[in-house]
């Protein structure tokens, strides 16, 4: 489980991958922009196989087994 600030990626057994909070820049990497008040599984990176990720204020990387990484957000 990774928290900071403002969001929450939590990845879970069978390669589920949870995020949840502000969403003002995109960071969670869908909803367009909206809050994310409960943790939802994400429709994209549950299926990628995540291993690492790491949030910052207003985006987020995360990375696959397979060392693709991927960003969403501000800059990302």
């Amino acid at each position: 489980t990774l928290i900071r600030r403002c969001n929450k990626y939590t990845m879970q057994p069978a390669n589920n991958v949870f995020v949840f909070g502000k969403n003002g820049k995109n960071q969670l990497g869908f909803k367009n922009g909206e809050i994310v008040k409960h943790p939802e599984r994400h429709p994209i990176l549950s299926d990628l196989k995540i291993v690492h990720a790491s949030a910052g204020e207003s985006f987020n990387i995360v990375v696959n087994q397979c060392g693709e990484v991927y960003s969403f957000g501000e800059n990302g």
